[in-house]
């Protein structure tokens, strides 16, 4: 078997089926690693579909550079979401009435100083 590094692939099954990718490194006679649109991960050669395309590519390419070296041979990739959002505005949960007056008594409360407090009941208080 001649080496397979290099060559173009088709991922047919599992959920980055109909996407495209390299193959980085041979792990045996029926698996490869793989990376370019889909997971960098180990796939069988039977979920594959070797294309005649080949592009040079090593197994410390990072995944951007895979994907780099893919547009450039003209091989069509999805788009990557991107991982952190910016952060939305944080708005004001609305509050009842019933909850600002019990805001308002429990802070009165301990303005004044008041507030009582509670007593623990222990196995010696009970009658």
């Amino acid at each position: 078997m001649s080496s397979l590094v290099g060559i173009v692939c088709l991922k047919l099954a599992g959920r980055d089926s109909n996407r495209f990718c390299v193959i980085l490194e041979e792990i045996d006679s029926r698996y490869v690693l793989i990376d370019g649109d889909v997971r960098r991960k180990k796939c069988s050669l039977r979920h594959l579909k070797l294309l005649p395309q080949k592009v040079k590519v090593s197994k410390s390419s990072s995944t951007e550079e895979v994907r780099k070296v893919l547009m450039d041979a003209g091989v069509p990739l999805h788009e990557r979401k991107k991982r952190h959002k910016e952060q939305k505005e944080k708005k004001e949960k609305p509050v009842t009435e019933r909850v600002k007056k019990s805001f308002e008594q429990a802070s009165k409360k301990v303005e004044h100083g008041t507030q009582k407090k509670s007593k623990k009941i222990t196995h010696n208080d009970k009658t």
